[in-house]
């Protein structure tokens, strides 16, 4: 039987709202190591060299850094690097049992989450239905510690926000409480689209929110339509009051895209201006906008790579208009103190361009 360690090595760099918790990727290739008869330990972001005979470090873009350093503090022991964007997805449920965390999530998602227009959350259910989805949900609710204060992070863009799922999500959250004593506090991430169903706002509200992120791209019309959005304009305007009535504004997000397909900068300036008034107007907390980096983008390694992306799929934009939107994103973060305001590097410490 071999010892097999799960190393996170994505921690340090995650920032925003969303807790850390242990990556479902990385705990999904240990339950696959257990059902093939190793013994597995989840590590964390600790380790000890001599604990176990192998080690699968979970290996994102852009944490390279860290990776090295770990890696190289294992000395000769094998170790497997894991990019949860570069796996395939899968049937099998991560081995959330394995981390005995106080939070845990549906997939990973990037850093300070950006829209999924720029970065999608790493690959999870191959069959994305509705009842894999909640069994992968109920394996997350099982998988907490057993802390009278919990998390869970819904971060899969892939799974409709319905009725159905709020009514289940509901369920889990009185079980947790009721079973375990323990308070089940959550990050949800939803598009527009699933916020316009009536009342779901204001049922929503009744849960044990902690944070909101709404997936809203651009409030760019023609940029929703290329984008193959089914929701106009007027739709998301109005999703953005029901945040108000119904109380979750104070805790919401607004996640928006700079430089979409045939967008121009002005454009761009235009969508961000428009986003902070509305944002202000509605009593929103918090606007995170990031740059748009081509179809189907994997993340950025670093700086210099999110800038050489961006560049190299917009051929009509300047280097010196993208370092201009950094700029201006700065002195509006100045003047705009009521307003967190996140972006536009795919990380908040890669504000500053190279």
């Amino acid at each position: 039987m071999t010892r097999v360690g799960l190393i996170d090595c994505s921690w340090p760099a995650q920032a925003g709202r969303v807790p850390p918790h242990p990556s479902p990727t990385l705990l999904r290739a240990g339950r696959a190591c257990a059902d093939a008869g190793d013994e597995v330990t989840y590590l964390g972001t600790m380790f000890d060299r001599a604990s176990c005979d192998r080690f699968i470090l979970l290996a994102p873009p852009w944490a390279g850094p860290i990776v090295r350093e770990r890696a190289a503090a294992l000395g000769d022991a094998p170790v497997e690097l894991l990019d949860p964007w570069a796996a395939q997805p899968a049937a099998a449920l991560p081995g959330y049992a394995l981390a005995g965390y106080e939070c845990h999530g549906e997939v990973d998602v990037p850093p300070s989450p950006v829209h999924p227009w720029v970065v999608a959350s790493a690959p999870g259910l191959v069959d994305p239905t509705p009842a894999a989805a909640e069994a992968r949900l109920r394996a997350a609710f099982a998988g907490l510690a057993g802390l009278r204060h919990t998390a869970m992070v819904l971060g899969d863009e892939r799974i409709a926000f319905s009725t159905e799922r709020l009514r289940s999500l509901a369920e889990m959250v009185s079980g947790s409480l009721r079973d375990r004593k323990s308070m089940v506090s959550l990050h949800v991430r939803a598009w527009p689209g699933d916020m316009m169903a009536e009342r779901m706002l204001d049922h929503l509200s009744l849960l044990p929110m902690s944070a909101f992120d709404l997936m809203l791209g651009t409030l760019n019309e023609a940029a929703l339509e290329r984008m193959g959005s089914s929701v106009r304009l007027g739709d998301i305007v109005g999703v953005l009051g029901g945040l108000e009535t119904s109380g979750l504004a104070a805790m919401t997000t607004l996640s928006i895209c700079a430089g979409l397909p045939g967008e121009t900068i002005d454009q761009s300036v235009a969508v961000l201006d428009s986003t902070l008034r509305l944002a202000a107007k509605h009593g929103i907390a918090r606007v995170r906008v990031s740059m748009w980096l081509g179809e189907h983008a994997a993340p950025p390694r670093d700086p210099v790579d999110q800038k050489e992306r961006f560049l190299a799929s917009h051929p009509t934009w300047s280097e010196t208009e993208y370092r201009g939107f950094h700029d201006l994103v700065v002195v509006i973060r100045q003047v705009a103190p009521n307003i967190d305001l996140v972006g536009p590097g795919f990380l908040p410490e890669w504000d500053d361009v190279p």
